[in-house]
Order: C-alpha cells, then structure tokens, then sequence
C-alpha cells in the first residue's frame, strides 16, 4: 500500500485533476470543473490520511486502517459517480 501510495497514486490524482480541467467549457473553471476538483482533493485528502496512518509509529489499529480504506473508496466512488454523471450530459 505505501509503495503504490508513494509510486502511482500522483500519476492517478495528476489525471483526476486533468480529466477535470478538459471538462471546463471555456477557458476559465466552471462549476462542473470546480467538481471534478473539488471531488480529487476529497480523495487526495482520505488517501494522505492513510498515508499518515499507515506511516505512524503505532501504524494504527486494524480496525482504523480498515475504515480509512473505506473512506478512500467512497471518495473514489463519488469521483467515479460524478465522472458518469458527466458522460451522460456530454455524450461527446
């Protein structure tokens, strides 16, 4: 978990947060990329939660880690949502 968290998690975040720049309808942010953006750093944030759980000297109980891991895929899940909903606006 802390190798893909160090490794592959900034190429993931770094595309979210692209995917919501390319919904922007002109040159400035609009309320659907301000989404998109908002919904990354909710994710970012739960993911650097665990990151801090996982490194802390205690490295958390079982039971903490496990619903910090929920926390992260319903973050994720609200992205992926949003990201449908998107589709189904801008067919193209």
């Amino acid at each position: 978990m802390n190798t893909w968290i160090k490794e592959d998690f900034p190429k993931l975040k770094k595309s979210m947060v692209l995917y919501g720049v390319s919904l922007r309808a002109g040159e400035y942010p609009d309320a659907i990329s301000k989404k998109a953006g908002e919904l990354t750093s909710n994710f970012a944030n739960e993911v650097d939660t665990l990151d801090k759980l996982l490194r802390s000297s205690q490295a958390g109980s079982k039971e903490s880690i496990n619903s910090q891991l929920n926390a992260c895929y319903e973050a994720l899940n609200n992205y992926i949502q949003f990201a449908k909903i998107d589709k189904e606006i801008n067919p193209n």
